[in-house]
């Protein structure tokens, strides 16, 4: 035997002596379909049977305030591919792939690492046969019965329950791929229309159920396309039972699954050096507020279950919980640090989660969107019962929205004082000042994600309803907001004044600043000018700018982009 053989034996002897936790871990991302956080536990009811899904937290760990960057199944997913917010991306609907060339792409990554990968059930609403994967086996569309299903590419239709179909392949695979692996197993439960396994027909019809304890109309100071005719709501109670007992079922078999799962793992001895991770593409709202659907800024939309289990993260003996704001672009990094990879190189939006838990590196705040772009309907202009775009953001303290409105149109919800979203604050005159530096930092966000698309510039017929007297603002200034289109800007750039006051005798004074805080340029409009103002802009450099509006005695930022 000469030395070279030697070696290579001896070396392969060490590898098999290194303990799992020394290895690199397995990764399962486990992606559930407009599960709301009152349909699985701690949140569902009692009756609710799914302790699958409950060991995965009670044996890690569970975060509570944990965000979808945008409330809608294809957006929110290709940015758990690529780590960046729709804006940047580009898919805005349930229509599109990334616009945006180049972008990282985790699975791909995780694959030059020597992960081997396999997708299972839903991807995306646009891709069956995605990039990255050793194995594809994907569908597209939520049909629960014979479903047509992508097995690399090539399209069949599959017979039976598609959830039992995605959890029989999942075993299948895991029960025998080479470590390490990444699996994306995404199911289409509890997304409606809902079909049951036999077995689980009506199996809480006899339940007791309570409506959501918001389950009440806004009172005052709502968007006013909310609950117009048309509007996706209801105050029907049996309906909404109706829709919340039906998810419950939808998720039987999805526990069932994640059973066999550790079984799987536990069979093979790579339980203890996997990390399991079960979330949501984004929420739905059934009945809060007497809302139905996505797209709502609301934390039944926006704020989505994440647990986690990774033994050598968290102890399996216990729930270890976590209340740091935590954006859905987090786990692409967590993803790539998990397999020693560096994700330095692809400038992804978010930070791993060991930075945000471990290293005391927690955000202050959270930004998440939806963006209305007219490419599923009219291409130029969003509907009476349609919600416009909107920018949220969250800091542990309160919640903020802006909507794309022709009227000023805001939300402000004290989050520690009325977790349940029933009173908006924006016109009340003891928040003006929470209100502006909550406006501030939504500006400064834009900023920081490089929110300006273009395409985004559609403003729909909307306002706050019951607006509050002029009277409650008495000895404050009076609301208004600046909007700039297009964004990027090309030469020339509108400047729209938005506030309940009609144009009068009051100067507006504008100011241009560089990135770094440079004053660039000065604009004053006298009395009597019109609230849409034409600035030139062509001799400028390309680059980020802020342009500060003094009006009434007040004033407001806004980033834009000269490209």
């Amino acid at each position: 035997m000469n030395y070279k053989t030697l070696a290579c034996l001896l070396a392969l002897l060490w590898l098999a002596e290194i303990p799992a936790s020394a290895q690199r871990p397995n990764i399962i991302l486990i992606l559930l379909d407009d599960a709301d956080k009152a349909l699985v536990p701690p949140n569902a009811p009692a009756f609710v049977e799914t302790p699958s899904i409950k060991r995965v937290y009670e044996e890690g760990a569970m975060f509570n305030n944990f965000y979808g960057v945008f409330p809608y199944c294809n957006p929110s997913r290709y940015s758990l591919v690529t780590g960046m917010y729709p804006h940047s991306h580009g898919a805005t609907n349930n229509l599109q792939t990334p616009s945006n060339g180049g972008l990282p792409n985790m699975p791909s990554i995780l694959q030059q690492a020597g992960y081997h990968n396999m997708v299972i059930g839903k991807f995306t609403n646009v891709e069956a046969d995605p990039i990255g994967f050793d194995e594809r086996f994907c569908t597209k569309i939520v049909d629960y019965t014979d479903p047509i299903f992508f097995r690399n590419g090539v399209k069949q239709k599959v017979y039976g329950n598609t959830s039992r179909i995605i959890n029989d392949s999942m075993v299948d695979w895991i029960s025998k791929v080479d470590t390490p692996f990444f699996a994306w197993i995404g199911h289409i439960a509890p997304h409606g229309p809902v079909k049951f396994l036999q077995e689980d027909k009506g199996i809480y019809d006899d339940e007791e159920f309570e409506a959501p304890s918001n389950a009440e109309f806004f009172p005052d100071d709502y968007p006013s396309f909310l609950y117009s005719p048309g509007a996706n709501w209801t105050s029907d109670s049996i309906k909404i039972r109706k829709y919340m007992i039906q998810q419950y079922a939808a998720l039987l078999e999805v526990d069932r699954g994640i059973a066999r799962l550790f079984d799987t793992l536990q069979k093979r001895g790579l339980l203890e050096n996997t990390a399991v991770f079960l979330t949501n593409d984004n929420g739905a709202m059934y009945g809060e507020h007497y809302l139905l659907g996505k797209q709502k800024p609301y934390e039944a939309t926006a704020s989505l279950p994440l647990f986690i289990r990774y033994p050598k993260w968290f102890d399996t003996t216990t729930t270890t919980c976590y209340d740091q704001l935590i954006p859905s672009i987090d786990l692409v990094p967590t993803f790539i640090a998990l397999s020693g990879s560096s994700s330095t190189p692809y400038h992804f939006q978010g930070i791993p989660l060991a930075q945000s838990i471990f290293k005391n590196h927690a955000r202050s705040s959270v930004y998440y969107e939806t963006i209305k772009d007219g490419l599923e309907g009219n291409p130029n202009q969003i509907g009476v019962k349609e919600s416009p775009s909107w920018r949220t953001v969250r800091s542990i303290a309160y919640k903020y929205t802006r909507y794309r409105c022709d009227s000023l149109t805001e939300e402000l919800f004290d989050m520690q004082n009325d977790s349940l979203e029933l009173n908006n604050l924006a016109l009340n005159a003891s928040y003006q000042e929470v209100l502006n530096q909550m406006r501030i930092l939504l500006d400064s966000l834009a900023i920081a994600t490089h929110d300006t698309l273009s395409r985004d510039t559609i403003y729909g017929p909307c306002k706050l309803i019951d607006l509050v007297p002029e009277v409650r603002l008495s000895g404050h200034k009076v609301p208004f907001e600046i909007i700039i289109s297009p964004q990027p800007v090309q030469g020339s750039a509108m400047v729209s004044i938005i506030s309940g006051k009609q144009p009068g005798n009051d100067e507006i004074n504008l100011e241009l600043f560089s990135a770094t805080g440079m004053l660039v340029k000065k604009w004053r409009f006298g009395p009597g000018a019109t609230y849409s103002l034409m600035l030139d802009v062509a001799d400028l450099p390309h680059g980020a700018y802020f342009l500060k509006a003094t009006y009434i005695g007040d004033f407001r930022t806004i980033p834009f982009v000269i490209q």
